[in-house]
């Protein structure tokens, strides 16, 4: 077995982050979303323990999931935590379903923060 460089680890861990294509209703199109990474996941666990105002806890998780997931074809972040909580104000419904995607993509549902609802 071929000893790994820093390089080929990151790129691997990078490469094994999954992508899907969703249709966004309310946007009238298609997004490419990606699953969170271990410390993106960590973060929301972190929000839903510490934070006692349990509906902030959802818009929050809600935001950071969108924001973190919203992915171009390459995988990179398109937006950022400050623009997608903007949207979240116009158009709250849609970002919440995207990060509904994005969470069980990740399987990062989580007990008490926003959860996804399975068809």
């Amino acid at each position: 077995m071929p000893t790994l460089t820093k390089q080929d680890i990151v790129a691997k861990f990078r490469s094994d982050l999954k992508t899907k294509q969703i249709d966004v209703p309310a946007l009238g199109g298609s997004i490419t979303i990606r699953e969170l990474s271990g410390t993106e996941r960590d973060h929301l666990d972190t929000l839903r323990i510490m934070e006692k105002d349990k509906e902030k806890v959802l818009h929050e998780n809600y935001i950071y999931a969108a924001a973190c997931g919203i992915v171009n074809e390459s995988g990179e972040q398109l937006f950022s935590y400050d623009e997608i909580k903007a949207q979240y104000k116009a158009n709250s419904l849609a970002i919440r379903f995207i990060a509904d995607n994005v969470q069980e993509l990740s399987d990062a549902t989580g007990g008490e923060g926003a959860t996804v609802t399975k068809n």
